[in-house]
């Protein structure tokens, strides 16, 4: 992931492709979060989907562009700890 991420940076032409499957994998999510979340809306998992694509590429961002020691997981963590759904 880390690798296709330095590529994408490197070759912005690639983007175009890889926010469609970006996009797939955000309706996928939420159609999994749909049905184990009783009660939950398709745009609240929509939403929440794409709450969690947004933290975990920018904490891989973050994380390659800085010197911290932290896992990437913890960073991403940390982001995510920042969202509030209300």
């Amino acid at each position: 992931w880390v690798a296709q991420l330095r590529l994408l940076r490197r070759h912005p032409s690639l983007l175009a492709r890889q926010a469609g499957d970006q996009i797939t994998l955000e309706r996928d999510l939420a159609a999994v979060l749909v049905a184990r979340g009783p009660g939950l809306d398709e745009g609240t998992a929509r939403l929440m989907a794409a709450t969690f694509l947004a933290a975990l590429r920018t904490g891989a961002v973050l994380w390659l562009e800085s010197a911290d020691d932290r896992p990437l997981a913890e960073l991403v963590d940390d982001l995510l700890g920042r969202v509030h759904f209300g």
